[in-house]
């Protein structure tokens, strides 16, 4: 990605898509699988994923709605994995009533560790579902909307120090 804009963190992307449609105003499905050999910490400017698979659905044309199935992405680096996200995705264009598109994730984390990401993050290890819900306005000055709603639980990898008492 860094080879396409400058600041983007580098990767070696390897990817397939397979398309089935019967027409651009049709129902049309893809399948996404996607690879990074190069993936690693954010710090080292590297992009922290691993895999990434989706199953998306939509009518191309017009496109007003797109749904990710099945979205699954790993993340980690070369040696070693950092979690597991999985969950869905929603976009809806804007239409005639409303000014704004829409986009929804509905996420289960699993296994999540921060620190393995970005060595500035925390040792800890996170879990649990994670949604998030977003309008923006195709007036490009207004403001977006969001919604984040978490159940996250986690645990720290830190040790704490034993106390020492002095008398």
């Amino acid at each position: 990605m860094a080879a396409l804009l400058a600041g983007l963190p580098r990767t070696q992307l390897k990817g397939e898509v397979v398309l089935r449609t019967a027409g651009l105003d049709q129902a049309a499905q893809a399948d996404i699988r996607v690879t990074n050999a190069a993936a690693g910490r954010w710090d080292q400017g590297l992009l922290p994923v691993r895999k990434l698979q989706a199953a998306l659905s939509g009518t191309p044309s017009p496109l007003s709605r797109l749904s990710g199935q099945q979205v699954q992405l790993e993340l980690g680096d070369a040696r070693a994995a950092a979690g597991l996200i999985t969950g869905q995705a929603e976009w809806q264009a804007p239409s005639g009533t409303q000014a704004y598109s829409q986009t929804a994730l509905t996420l289960d984390l699993q296994r999540i560790t921060p620190a393995a990401l970005d060595q500035r993050a925390p040792a800890m290890t996170l879990s649990g579902p994670l949604t998030l819900k977003l309008q923006s306005p195709t007036a490009p000055a207004s403001a977006q909307d969001w919604t984040l709603d978490s159940r996250l639980q986690g645990t720290s990898a830190q040790r704490r120090p034993t106390p020492r008492w002095s008398t």
